[in-house]
């Protein structure tokens, strides 16, 4: 089989706190101690640089770079860095050698699938992987072989294997059914070599220990029916339900054959949808036989001289021993009951009363609810960011100037990077180091380490940014009501049990004047604690001042209305030092109470405020030079406005004007030259609404 079929699912990795980085290796090579040989727990004595990498590469494996970034608590986090990540891993010599070149000195990641096994074994948080491997090794009469030890004291064992695995399984038979600390990578996933391992060849093969791993997909409702299960009359055909999901597998498939040839594309979503049709298959109630299956996968299963029939066949066979009895939940069937309890209020009310228990309040900033679920949209130039930073730096930082700390932010990044994070830390107010902690996430959480951490970083408030990216993370569909209530459910509201407020990012729909979550609705219901929507009024830089209006869309608890503007957000650049060396700031101030608002019934003065907002937000979003290296100016000259506003241009100046006056519109003074001088026009401090002829507008 050609290694171009052997793509697979993007992996999960290892989430963890990023406190500080280690510096990169030096550029000199090193290939590591000897296979099975223990390291020392320093990322310098892991193989590294193009020798190392080389030398993997020659025996059979597939490499790409990565940087080892170090916790405060003393493990590491795995960073690609090449653009795809393990998607890049490559046995080729000459790109071996160029991707090494480009990043000098880099450890080496090695992607697993296309044959390669490995399970992780973590000895940490109290799991013990190494010993539950040896006892299930021991229990099949087979020989324990680590390959290398890790720098947190776990150990890697690689296998090989010539069908998929999926890629990424915990092994779920720890003490008491609790997380056992064995983590097995199969395709799309990768491992850091902390040692050179046997040439894949040599390794022993999976197949013996396969049965036992518990390969969970993500976003599908399943069970298991007894053999005497009553099954669906023939003469009722396929099930409606049934049809209409096969339906929308058999068009995966066709649409993969329409698109022409993608690794990724092509082995993902085959094997994902002969898994989804046998799990159809074997469900009672469906009415679909497994001849059905069958037929439907390799009728249409994508095609071409390497991607053959017999490549479909064991996609088809590799589901059925994957999917085993599982099957589909019947649609018609009552979901499962949950016992009731019946709380007395009265002493609830009774200590309400007395004061001994206080109502919810938006105690984190004036804004956001512990214990609760709350939520933030907006454009994504309104500084949603930003604004979450404000929040953590006027809820948990002290007042007198003192780095004494007492409660924390956990900012749980889909997005971005610790580096972004820190540079942002450091522009707003260097102190904030103190009270961010800071994940990484690349896929989906462990709510038990989450728990530690918030037990001991004492953490009052959680981040999540994105939301969009998070349900990504785990298979789901942001436009989805169920996958969104799935998600709230399993991640969001137990985070908020643990104790600390929830903060959600996301962002706003497209649609014209939307003020909702981009997706479904039930990101909006999910909300126990406020949802505001930061609607920028005007767009800033690190040259230039704007600011963005904060809107309440809900409040469960009744402490804000919906729609009541709860105040403005105001971001001002300042630079500071020489020229030759400036640092920039950005000062973000949130200023509370309503924000002065223009209304007007002139459909001009729409045009016009429409044309200034965009145009000057466009400009400063191009940064301060052109493409030339000349300086951007974002405001707008009166004939530049002219030209984009239609109607006639005394009209335009006499409306522009009037805007000025009202503060919609700010207006500078610019000497064009000795004996010229001209306005610039930019958005003012005033909010603008226009409204129907007729109707008066209030804030």
């Amino acid at each position: 089989m050609s290694p171009r079929h052997e793509t697979a699912p993007a992996a999960s990795t290892t989430t963890g706190t990023h406190l500080t980085e280690t510096q990169a290796v030096t550029d000199s090579d090193s290939i590591g101690s000897g296979a099975g040989q223990p390291l020392s727990r320093s990322a310098a004595d892991a193989p590294h640089g193009v020798k190392a990498a080389l030398e993997i590469a020659r025996r059979g494996y597939r490499v790409h770079p990565v940087r080892l970034v170090q916790r405060e608590s003393g493990g590491y986090d795995k960073q690609p860095l090449t653009a795809h990540g393990f998607k890049d891993a490559t046995a080729d010599e000459a790109t071996v050698r160029k991707l090494w070149a480009d990043h000098k000195g880099a450890h080496v990641g090695i992607a697993t699938g296309n044959g390669v096994v490995v399970a992780d074994l973590d000895r940490k948080h109290g799991k013990d992987g190494v010993a539950v491997w040896t006892d299930v090794l021991d229990t099949l009469g087979l020989d324990y072989t680590p390959t290398a030890e890790t720098l947190t004291g776990g150990q890697h064992v690689f296998y090989r294997t010539a069908e998929y695995m999926p890629g990424r399984t915990d092994l779920p038979i720890g003490p008491d059914d609790t997380p056992s600390g064995v983590d097995v990578r199969g395709d799309g996933g990768f491992v850091v070599a902390y040692d050179v391992p046997p040439a894949l060849v040599d390794l022993p093969d999976v197949e013996p220990v396969a049965d036992l791993l518990t390969a969970r997909r993500k976003n599908v409702d399943t069970t298991t029916f007894p053999e005497d299960a009553p099954t669906r009359d023939p003469e009722l055909g396929v099930h409606p339900y049934a049809a209409a999901a096969v339906s929308g597998e058999v068009a995966r498939l066709v649409e993969c054959a329409e698109k022409g040839w993608s690794g990724p594309a092509w082995d993902n979503t085959t094997f994902e949808v002969a898994c989804n049709l046998v799990e159809f298959a074997n469900s009672p109630w469906s009415g679909y036989s497994m001849e059905q299956a069958r037929e439907d996968f390799m009728e249409n299963a994508p095609a071409d001289e390497e991607f053959d029939e017999r490549l479909h066949r064991d996609k088809f066979n590799g589901a059925l021993k994957k999917v085993g009895r599982q099957a589909r939940r019947d649609p018609d069937a009552p979901p499962p009951s949950q016992p009731s309890t019946v709380v007395d209020l009265m002493p609830l009310i009774e200590q309400l009363e007395s004061g001994t228990l206080e109502p919810p309040s938006p105690d984190l900033a004036g804004r956001l609810y512990r214990g609760k679920v709350n939520g933030l949209i907006g454009q994504p130039t309104a500084g949603k960011t930003w604004e979450t930073l404000e929040i953590s730096g006027s809820a948990f930082l002290p007042d007198d100037g003192t780095d004494s700390v007492t409660e924390t932010a956990l900012f749980i990044d889909f997005e971005d990077s610790a580096t972004t994070m820190a540079e942002r830390c450091r522009a707003m107010d260097r102190r904030l180091g103190l009270v961010i902690r800071y994940i990484k996430a690349d896929g989906p959480l462990d709510l038990d380490s989450i728990a530690e951490i918030i037990d001991g970083q004492r953490v009052a408030l959680v981040v999540i940014d994105s939301l969009g990216e998070a349900l990504s993370a785990y298979n789901l569909d942001s436009n989805s009501e169920k996958d969104v209530t799935r998600w709230m459910a399993e991640v969001a509201r137990p985070i908020a049990e643990m104790g600390p407020g929830v903060l959600w990012l996301d962002h706003v729909s497209k649609a014209a004047g939307s003020s909702s979550p981009v997706g479904s609705f039930r990101k909006t219901a999910a909300v126990n604690g406020a949802l505001y929507h930061l609607d920028n009024k005007v767009g800033f830089s690190r040259e230039r001042e704007g600011w963005s209006k904060l809107v309440c869309l809900k409040d469960r608890n009744g402490h804000y209305a919906t729609g009541e503007t709860v105040g403005r957000v105001v971001f001002t650049p300042v630079t500071v030092g020489p020229e030759d060396a400036r640092r920039h700031h950005l000062k973000v101030e949130f200023r509370p109470g309503p924000v002065e608002t223009v209304f007007s019934t002139n459909a001009m003065d729409a045009d016009i405020m429409r044309v200034v907002r965009e145009e000057y937000a466009r400009r400063v979003a191009a940064g301060p030079l052109d493409e030339d290296d000349k300086p951007v100016e974002p405001r707008l000259t009166m004939g530049a406005i002219t030209k984009m506003v239609p109607g006639r241009d005394q009209t335009i100046r006499e409306r522009v004007a009037d805007l000025v006056d009202s503060g919609a519109l700010h207006a500078d003074v610019w000497h064009s030259g000795t004996k010229r001088t001209d306005w610039l026009y930019s958005p003012g401090t005033a909010d603008f609404e226009a409204v129907p002829d007729g109707e008066d507008g209030t804030e």
